[in-house]
Order: C-alpha cells, then sequence, then structure tokens
C-alpha cells in the first residue's frame, strides 16, 4: 500500500491521506498490535451503534508498523476554532452539550464497562492516592447507578473536529456506562488548571478563559436538554479526579489531590 501526503503526527501513529475521502491512521512500530485491534473493534461497534464516531474501513499492516482505515473528517479541533473565532464560544458550547446528549443517547453493552474502565484507573493511582484512599474510593463507586449508555470518556474541545458537522474523535476511552460520569470527566478537563505547554502566554490566558465559558454555558445547557439532576454529575466527581490522577497531567496533581481530599471528608472517610 502507498503512503499517502502526511496530515498529522502523535505520540502513537501518523495520520497519512488515503484516497479521497479516507486517511490511514499508521502506528509507531513500538504500538502493540492488541492496541491497534483493539481500537478498530471499539470504532466498529461505536459506529454500528449509531454513535457520531468515523467509520471504520479496515486493518492494514506495512512493514512492521499496522494501521487502521478511517473515514476522513476534515476540518479544525472546536479548541484551534475558538481560539481563532472566540466570539462563537456560545454558541459551541450549546451545541458541544447537544452533541454530548445524542451520543448518550445511544446503548452499546459490548463496550468496556464503565466500572471496570474507573476501578482500573484508580488502582493504577494507588501510588499517590494511598491503599485507604483507593478503597473508600472504589466501594463508592460500586453505590453509584450504572446503566449502559455510551459515553466518549475523553469528551472535549481538542477532540471535537469542526467541518459540516462536530465530529468527536479519540474513541479509545470510550465505555458503557452512567452518562452523568462522562458530563463530570468533561467538566473536569474544563475546570482544569492544565494549558498545553506550546501555547504562547497570552493563549494560554484566552484559553483558560474560553475554558470557563465553555465549561457554564455547556453544563447548563446539557443540564436543560437531558433533565439530568446537577447533584448525579456532582456526584461523579470523586472517582472521575482519582481515575484522572494516574494520566499525571503536567499542572494537575496537586489540584486533584485537594479536590479529592475535599469529597472525601464529605463523606467523613478522610
Amino acid at each position: 500500500m502507498q503512503l499517502g501526503r502526511l496530515i498529522g503526527t502523535g505520540r502513537t501513529a501518523e495520520v497519512y491521506q488515503s484516497g479521497e475521502d479516507r486517511v490511514l491512521k499508521l502506528f509507531h512500530p513500538h504500538i502493540p498490535r492488541h492496541w491497534v485491534d483493539y481500537e478498530a473493534r471499539i470504532g466498529s461497534l461505536l459506529y454500528s451503534a449509531g454513535v457520531p464516531a468515523p467509520r471504520v474501513d479496515g486493518c492494514v499492516e506495512i512493514g512492521d508498523r499496522a494501521g487502521i482505515i478511517y473515514e476522513r473528517i476534515d476540518g479544525t479541533t472546536l479548541q484551534e476554532h475558538l481560539l481563532d473565532r472566540p466570539e462563537e464560544v456560545i454558541l459551541y458550547a450549546k451545541r458541544m452539550a447537544a452533541l454530548h446528549y445524542q451520543i448518550h443517547s445511544s446503548t452499546c453493552r459490548e463496550l468496556p464497562p464503565q466500572r471496570t474502565r474507573f476501578s482500573t484507573a484508580i488502582i493504577k493511582a494507588a501510588d499517590i492516592l494511598g491503599d485507604s484512599k483507593v478503597i473508600t474510593i472504589l466501594s463508592y463507586i460500586n453505590r453509584l447507578p450504572n446503566p449502559f449508555r455510551v459515553c466518549h470518556g475523553d469528551f472535549h474541545p481538542a477532540n471535537l473536529m469542526l467541518g459540516k458537522d462536530i465530529v468527536p474523535i479519540d474513541w479509545m476511552n470510550a465505555y458503557s456506562g452512567s452518562p452523568a460520569g462522562d458530563v463530570a470527566r468533561t467538566c473536569l478537563m474544563l475546570r482544569s488548571p492544565h494549558v498545553p505547554e506550546e501555547l504562547s502566554i497570552l493563549d494560554h490566558e484566552e484559553l483558560t478563559h474560553l475554558k470557563k465559558v465553555i465549561h457554564d454555558v455547556y453544563l447548563e445547557e446539557y443540564l436543560h436538554l437531558s433533565g439530568a439532576d446537577p447533584f448525579e454529575i456532582e456526584a461523579w466527581f470523586l472517582p472521575v479526579m482519582a481515575a484522572r490522577l494516574r494520566e499525571k497531567v503536567p499542572g494537575e496533581r496537586e489540584w486533584l489531590l485537594a479536590e479529592i481530599d475535599k469529597r472525601l471528608r464529605s463523606l467523613g472517610s478522610n
């Protein structure tokens, strides 16, 4: 297979144009083949469930590298668009909420279960949290509602491609579970003190402001559309924050630990 034009490079793969309407995500040689197979399987499950995710058109091998052929999604990320046109932030924050609610209207029991995904991540953060807090939080998760709704797992403006429509990308963290937990994860990332190091100081300030506006408008609109109780979403912040710790995002650790301890104290468990 001949490679087309290189259009993107990331930590795990390169993305090449593949004909008029497809792209090839070609993984670096060190990426295990089962990771690639898993991503392709998740993508196929989501597309079959009617979720607005890029279509998977098969897998290939080129030398010692595995790849996935995806439907091509033209456009720029919502984050990039709003940094260029911040006056449109309210419009797109509402569209973002509507899209997230649409995703949560689908079910797919074949996706990994939410409790397994969160519990595994929290256990991996035991070196930061300590065993006692891990046990308390795992017990807490088991008391939360656990439906079978499709959840993106990493739904934020940098993972939304804006073209003719808004299309979520990067579905590797998708799971089946409670929409409230998925919304809590989105709110957490919008509240996070982390900003990409490659941005200028001016862009840092602008992105921080944009995230605050997106958070407030997105959450209000999601609650309006879904009829969800804000307390349902708040209940998920404890496990979402604990699971986030193992990602070791720069600038987040002390903030997350303080927020986790605050919530544990409210449970009488710290």
